[in-house]
């Protein structure tokens, strides 16, 4: 039984190693678009940080999130008419761990992070022949760009992350301060989001043909059937 078992093992692996080595053009340019989605988004994310984000640098000693207001008055603190308008609106914020868990422990996350990288850059071998292999790849880019921004702050900051972007116009209508993200952040949403849709796509996709297919095969059944008749 073992021997079976090891055996096809044995055979996945080769069979994919082989269809590796069939498919690498198509592999080398999966990556080609990860990577350049990832290098320019990578990049955007930083310059923001950089440019936009008004602060001094966390001191390494500095266990607690400075309070926002004393960056903004209206960072944390919803200001009515004071707290601005539009689309979307800019104040600095530093953010202490990730959204989602406030309170984890911060080399987990990081570890964590560093992990979902990875996997992320590990994901074309297995994702090639995927029907929207290249949504796919810009999807994979945008994750893997936010995913390392974010912990790159985390990193260079004492495991404070800087939030800059808010939303005024929907702060305004709640008449309350809903939070602040940053470019990496907007960069997970969107390559969560857009991997969603590819997969739900391809799965409406291939059904319609699994449907369409059984349909004709039905037809020609009929047409056998009448014709022996």
């Amino acid at each position: 039984m073992n021997n079976s078992f090891w055996s096809t093992k044995k055979t996945v692996l080769f069979k994919w190693l082989k269809s590796l080595k069939a498919n690498y053009k198509r592999i080398l340019f999966f990556y080609l678009i990860l990577l350049s989605v990832f290098a320019i988004l990578l990049l955007i994310d930083q310059l923001t940080k950089t440019y936009l984000f008004n602060h001094e640098i966390i001191s390494p000693n500095q266990s607690n999130e400075p309070q926002a207001e004393s960056i903004y008055p209206i960072a944390k603190k919803y200001g009515g008419e004071d707290h601005g308008s539009g689309l979307l609106g800019i104040r600095s914020v530093w953010h202490h761990g990730v959204t989602i868990f406030e309170n984890s422990n911060l080399a987990f996350i990081q570890f964590l992070s560093i992990a979902l990288l990875v996997l992320i850059l590990l994901f074309p071998l297995f994702t090639y022949e995927h029907q929207n292999w290249y949504a796919i790849a810009i999807a994979l880019g945008m994750l893997a760009a936010g995913d390392f921004g974010n912990a790159l702050d985390r990193f260079m900051f004492n495991n404070f992350v800087k939030d800059l972007f808010y939303v005024p116009f929907y702060e305004n209508w709640l008449g309350k301060t809903v939070g602040t993200f940053n470019f990496a952040d907007f960069s997970i949403f969107v390559g969560i989001l857009s991997i969603l849709i590819a997969t739900i796509v391809s799965l409406i996709v291939n059904a319609y043909k699994k449907y369409k297919a059984n349909k004709k095969k039905d037809q020609n059944d009929q047409e056998m059937n009448n014709e022996v008749a």
